[in-house]
């Protein structure tokens, strides 16, 4: 691999577009003899993809090759908030480019109904706690939680805001309410987007007051617990009813919700033959499409368990 490369290493090809960024986009960069803001993104994303068990233990082997700064100038950039506002800078447009770059590649084409309209599915994943990571009041180890976005348009996954930070338990869900006004507003466009979520996201007042104020559309699972009342037939009517998307659609339905009405799709998997139930508040699409809208929404599972391959290999080794 090294040889298609010219003579390049790896790394350097993985981690070129995000050494580019800070070069040509962001006004906070600011280089230094000891340590150039380029060497520290660089270095940080080594760390993370690399498969070191601590920072000490990424500092070594780094200056065992001639690579790293002293320690003390390492941990003190870290705990900079300049350093930490350029990160932040460099993620956010990362993410515009790299959404420039890939606007050819549309996973929702075939279905012109979503198009320019923003469609993300949204989990929450803890990474493995640090050594100096805060502690529960037994004296446990608190690992930090994200919540992550994944466009379903091009696969491009961002992280929105980490939970569990503060040695305090907090469920990823209440982060997400609070947080979401604010997330969606960053690309909004001139369609209410559609937020695709696991089945945590039960809280059916706020879904409700997400369509009445055209913040948001939701489609979520059903849990088992969950006993709607069945209220009427749903008005869509297909101008095809040999449509293929609608293949497996056993009823599109009005069910009552404990403190809200909502449109109630149940599906049943053609080839496995198992059910499943969405409750969502957009009205407008095919049930099929509802049903595929979640099914890609496991498109952000596997992008974590990619992100746990990467913290146990390290790209020097590909």
């Amino acid at each position: 691999m090294k040889k298609m490369l010219s003579g390049a290493r790896v790394d350097d090809t993985f981690i070129a577009p995000a050494s580019r960024v800070p070069r040509d986009y962001c006004r906070e960069r600011r280089d230094t003899r000891q340590l150039s803001d380029e060497d520290f993104l660089r270095g940080g994303l080594q760390r993370i993809l690399g498969r070191c068990d601590s920072g000490r233990d990424f500092l070594q082997a780094r200056q065992d090759r001639g690579e790293t700064p002293a320690r003390s100038m390492w941990f003190d950039a870290l705990h900079s908030g300049r350093r930490a506002a350029l990160a932040a800078e460099v993620t956010a447009r990362s993410y515009k480019v790299f959404i420039r770059d890939r606007q050819h590649r549309d996973w929702l084409a075939e279905f012109p109904e979503l198009a320019g309209r923003a469609v993300r599915a949204v989990d929450g994943h803890q990474l493995a706690h640090a050594c100096h990571a805060a502690r529960d009041r037994k004296g446990g180890l608190i690992p930090v939680g994200f919540l992550y976005g994944l466009c379903l348009h091009t696969g491009l996954q961002r992280s929105l805001v980490p939970f569990q930070v503060d040695g305090v338990r907090r469920h990823e869900w209440p982060v997400f309410k609070q947080q979401l006004p604010g997330w969606l507003r960053q690309d909004r466009g001139a369609k209410v987007p559609i937020v695709v979520g696991d089945p945590a996201c039960i809280d059916v007042a706020h879904r409700a007051e997400q369509k009445r104020t055209r913040l948001a559309l939701i489609i979520t699972r059903e849990k088992e617990n969950m006993k709607p009342t069945f209220i009427a037939r749903h008005a869509y009517d297909p101008a095809d009813p040999a449509d293929p998307v609608d293949r497996g659609v056993e009823a599109d339905e009005i069910a009552g919700y404990t403190c809200a009405y909502m449109r109630r799709i149940v599906y049943r998997d053609p080839a496995g033959g198992e059910q499943f139930v969405f409750p969502t508040t957009e009205d407008s699409l095919r049930p099929g499409v509802i049903a595929l809208l979640y099914l890609l929404r496991w498109k952000i599972e596997k992008v974590f368990d990619v992100f746990k391959i990467n913290c146990t290999s390290s790209l020097s080794d590909l």
